[in-house]
């Protein structure tokens, strides 16, 4: 089985891990990490734009950095931020709705 395929304009869920919580102390923006398989993003956010453990994003078009990456629009409630993501960390957005139906 081959990695996953995506399509540009697609909602993705990007695992992040929470290092700042949003707080009135950070200006009501928090901190959270994203690691890839070869370095890892530090990402501002504000208000609930990483929920449980995810971070919001938008396929963008796939890497021209290996096969199998894909460069991602992370959603941070702030100016937003391009980073390269393995498609394996990546889960579509839409996958509880294509589940339901």
């Amino acid at each position: 089985m081959g990695p996953a395929t995506f399509t540009p304009g697609e909602a993705v869920l990007i695992p992040a891990r929470i290092v700042c919580p949003v707080g009135p102390r950070f200006g009501d923006c928090g901190c959270a990490i994203i690691e890839t398989g070869w370095g890892r993003y530090a990402l501002d956010y504000r208000g609930d734009a990483i929920t449980h453990g995810l971070a919001r994003g938008v396929i963008l078009a796939p890497s021209n950095s290996g096969a199998g990456k894909w460069d991602v629009q992370v959603e941070n409630g702030l100016a937003g931020v391009v980073i390269t993501v393995p498609s394996d960390m990546l889960a579509s957005a839409l996958e509880p709705l294509r589940s339901a139906a």
